[in-house]
């Protein structure tokens, strides 16, 4: 397997370093890189792109940032094994992060190839331990897809349920780093902050018992993560004896995104309080829709609606 570091990348980190190490008083870099560099301007176009290119990736590999990337390749032997190339490349902003796998493709040998590609904020590489945590993360979220078991074929994940699938996807990868002795990215208190603000409608024993469920070092299907951030149902069935039960097993509860019981459009806007659907409200919906009840909920859209029918507005 072949780790491949992107021109504009080792460039970049390369110039970043030596500027730092400038300011701060360390003037030997600057010196070393510019005794290099400054024949080259004076080399054909060509002959000189090809010296910059060489002469960053030598600096790249002087300060560290090479074995500090390897380093982290190396700790997973799944993408060793599955992966035919590692591509790092410089990411602009903050949203292009992250690490990604191309699926299997035919090269021009006739042999299916697997191509890992990761990009990265040249910031990162001002700590070298801050970076391998970031990278030890995001090669678990590639490990996870080149896993059979994790099921991923794909699946195309609609917008509003994005957020939390990668939420959950993301503790359940700290989980089980931390459980194998490794730094995680976010230590467990973080993502409990972030599972508690995502889930405030649920009950706090109930996001309590949910989330030391998920908290666990045994991985999650992709699957199994994807019903549970399309379903509050499913993440409810996880609290057991804590959850909200009624007679039917979990009562549900309408997250921020959820499709309306009644039209099925998302909505961000839910009623839920069953003074606020007096019996006359409740007749009128249950003739469009018999199996409704009142804790079942519904968007304000929806009761607005319904209350103009009855004469309610």
């Amino acid at each position: 397997m072949q780790i491949r570091l992107d021109p504009s990348l080792t460039e970049t980190v390369t110039l970043q370093e030596i500027t730092r190490r400038q300011e701060m008083g360390d003037l030997a870099p600057f010196r070393e890189y510019h005794l290099a560099a400054d024949p080259l301007y004076h080399c054909h176009p060509d002959t000189r792109e090809a010296g910059f290119r060489r002469l960053h990736a030598l600096f790249f590999e002087r300060l560290g940032y090479a074995q500090g990337v390897q380093q982290a390749v190396h700790e997973f032997p799944e993408i060793e094994a599955r992966a035919s190339e590692v591509v790092v490349a410089l990411a602009a902003t903050s949203v292009e992060e992250g690490a990604d796998l191309a699926r299997e493709r035919v090269n021009g040998n006739g042999r299916a190839t697997t191509r890992v590609g990761i990009r990265l904020q040249a910031d990162r590489f001002l700590d070298l331990s801050t970076l391998q945590r970031y990278l030890r993360h995001e090669l678990c979220h590639v490990t996870d897809l080149l896993n059979p078991d994790f099921g991923y074929e794909g699946d195309t994940v609609e917008i509003i349920i994005r957020n939390r699938y990668r939420l959950l996807w993301c503790l359940s990868i700290d989980a089980r780093l931390e459980t194998a002795g490794r730094e995680p990215l976010a230590d467990k208190p973080m993502h409990w902050r972030q599972f508690d603000a995502q889930y405030g409608k649920f009950a706090t024993a109930v996001r309590q018992a949910i989330f030391e469920r998920l908290w666990r070092p045994e991985p999650v299907s992709h699957t199994s993560l994807l019903l549970m951030a399309r379903s509050s149902e499913a993440l409810l069935r996880l609290a057991g004896d804590a959850g909200q039960k009624g007679e039917g097993g979990p009562r549900p509860t309408l997250l921020p995104g959820s499709p309306c019981p009644l039209c099925r459009f998302p909505s961000y806007h839910f009623v839920e309080h069953r003074s606020l659907l007096d019996s006359t409200l409740t007749a009128a919906i249950q003739q469009d829709f018999p199996d409704w009840t009142s804790d079942k909920g519904l968007c304000a859209r929806c009761l607005e609606a319904y209350a103009l029918r009855t004469g309610r507005w």
